[in-house]
């Protein structure tokens, strides 16, 4: 049934997840009178259509510091862009609290995908800011991109942002306006593709789709729209299989009451039901789960590709595949994903080795714990440099180096007793941390610096990558992960400079290094910075340190691709360094 706006905004409150939001709003306008309160995103698009909303985000233009003030019980305050998201604990419902002090709401909201995601609401008030006329295309049911995705998207950027909209599709059945249509045509007739999405990303986005009620109608639009063939080279280069979920079938009650029936099944059969069904995956469950069982059991399926689906999840639970002593890396993602199930009362706990978090290494583990406390203070915490590299190739680093704008006298606070040393690099203060045998480099962020500016001053994009473990979060100022996925070594824009005006010997011999350990070429600007390096330094590195020496050239020696390295070094006009290291 069809109501109006003013209707829906009168009332007083729409499910229970709601109406604590408000009461989140209204404690916070009881202390700062003075302040903005709004529903943002989904929240204002469920809150104007009268829907339900489990998952409740708000913005404000209150300090971060402010908010924790009228909400002691906080979870985490990382920041975020140019602001801080402050997650609070309320009455035993979390809530998104967006600290926005440096820009409007108006402009925060802008930036959404659709236009019925780009609106704010302030409950209270019954105020609604909405840019793109968001309202509107959620009074006619319509998906239309929001004027800052149609601007990304004429140059290729932001590619998720066209298979996004289809999620909603598949879950509403609702059609896209002209101009969102013939821009998603665009995007595949002027030959852009998804590869540089993260294959998680695009996993995510495909799940939603093909879970939703309306999937059918979705996929045929995909195809329709040219994206499926898209997919497909997704798939043959990053080695997915997105385009197969194309694959929708009818739901068949009676192969679903019969596997919810099974005397072998591990769950308990109300929660499996309940619980997946509250999670809006009960369809695709049914679609799937004998399959899913079955190929795991006969080796044909590898359950790590696929271990952040609650369904594969509940169906490697029955294959035995999450017992004691299996050498699956489980990273701390799955680990917090799969406890969200179990307090869901979903599953029962499988019994994990204790030690699996991020990976095998203790290490990891260990500096997420870190990361974790450091981030309760409401200060940042980031895996930087090798730590984040590796854990995107899937590789286990020999160091763990952290980053964070917590000060020091705040630290010696709050881990007095784990600080083993520190000194100064590069007019940085860094400290070292000690924990159960592993240690830990932590810099801290000098208060003149962003961190984006501190990672794009460091030798190559690859390395200048900073990565939360405890929410999945990147900071890739220099596009590192995008080289990382083309297998190129590019320095970043500071280091090209000073490479070319023949400064920074120690990352040129460093590049090289890389080269040697990873087989990955050199970009073509990285190429030219280091001929007019070795046209200045007479072919030589001229290196000052010999312990960066030793330990440059000892890794150079070990690496697989040590021959490719040397032709590079002939090739880009190091002969003399090579011939002094090898003869």
């Amino acid at each position: 049934m069809n109501r109006d706006f003013e209707e829906i905004l009168r009332e007083a409150s729409i499910d229970d997840a709601m109406a604590l939001g408000k009461e989140v709003i209204q404690k916070m306008r009881d202390a700062y009178p003075e302040g903005s309160f709004y529903f943002i995103g989904g929240t204002a698009r469920d809150y104007l259509a009268g829907n339900e909303c489990n998952d409740v985000d708000i913005a404000t233009d209150l300090e971060k510091n402010e908010i924790m003030t009228v909400f002691p019980d906080v979870v985490s305050a990382n920041r975020f862009g140019a602001g801080y998201i402050v997650i609070i604990n309320y009455k035993g419902q979390k809530f998104d609290i967006d600290s926005v002090v440096d820009h409007p709401i108006r402009e925060k909201i802008a930036t959404g995908d659709l236009t019925i995601n780009c609106m704010a609401v302030d409950p209270t008030t019954e105020e609604v800011i909405d840019p793109d006329n968001g309202q509107g295309d959620l009074s006619l049911k319509r998906l239309r991109f929001s004027t800052y995705v149609f601007d990304l998207l004429k140059r290729g950027a932001e590619a998720r942002s066209v298979l996004r909209p289809f999620k909603f599709q598949a879950r509403w059945g609702w059609d896209f306006d002209g101009e969102t249509v013939d821009a998603m045509k665009k995007f595949v007739d002027d030959g852009y593709n998804f590869n540089r999405v993260q294959p998680n990303n695009m996993q995510k986005i495909v799940d939603q789709i093909k879970s939703g009620k309306h999937a059918k109608k979705a996929w045929g639009n995909i195809e329709e729209f040219g994206l499926l063939e898209l997919l497909k080279q997704y798939d043959a280069k990053k080695g997915t299989k997105l385009a197969e979920s194309k694959k929708v079938r009818e739901f068949d009650e009676e192969k679903w009451k019969n596997f919810r029936d099974r005397s072998e099944d591990n769950l308990t059969k109300d929660h499996l039901g309940k619980g997946l069904n509250r999670k809006g995956l009960g369809g695709y469950f049914s679609h799937e789960a004998d399959e899913i069982i079955d190929k795991i059991r006969k080796g044909e399926l590898d359950p790590d590709e696929m271990e952040r689906d609650e369904l594969v999840m509940s169906a490697m639970r029955r294959a035995g595949k999450t017992q004691k002593g299996n050498d699956s890396r489980i990273d701390l993602r799955k680990k917090n994903f799969i406890q969200r199930m179990f307090d869901a009362s979903i599953v029962d706990a499988p019994r994990m080795r204790e030690t699996q978090s991020i990976s095998s290494d203790a290490a990891y583990k260990i500096g997420a714990e870190m990361c974790e406390a450091i981030k309760k203070f409401g200060n940042f915490c980031y895996f930087v440099g090798g730590a984040a590299r590796d854990h995107i190739l899937g590789k286990t680093p020999n160091d763990v180096d952290l980053i964070t704008d917590m000060s020091e006298k705040f630290l010696q606070e709050k881990m007095g007793s784990l600080v083993k040393n520190k000194f100064w690099r590069n007019g940085s203060q860094v400290l070292v941390l000690e924990k159960d045998g592993e240690e830990f480099e932590v810099k801290r962020l000098p208060r003149s610096m962003s961190l984006e500016q501190e990672l794009s001053a460091r030798d190559l994009t690859m390395n200048s990558i900073a990565w939360d473990p405890t929410t999945d979060e990147y900071i890739d100022p220099t596009d590192g992960r995008g080289d990382l996925e083309r297998g190129v070594l590019e320095f970043t824009p500071f280091t090209l400079d000073a490479v070319a005006d023949g400064k920074q010997p120690a990352r040129v011999i460093r590049a090289f290094r890389f080269m040697s350990t990873t087989g990955f070429d050199f970009g073509e600007k990285t190429k030219d910075s280091l001929r007019q390096f070795a046209e200045k330094s007479n072919g030589l590195f001229g290196l000052n340190s010999d312990v960066t020496q030793e330990n440059n050239w000892g890794k150079f020696r070990k690496g697989k691709f040590m021959k490719k390295a040397q032709d590079a070094m002939r090739e880009l006009g190091f002969e003399p360094e090579l011939e002094a290291q090898f003869g």
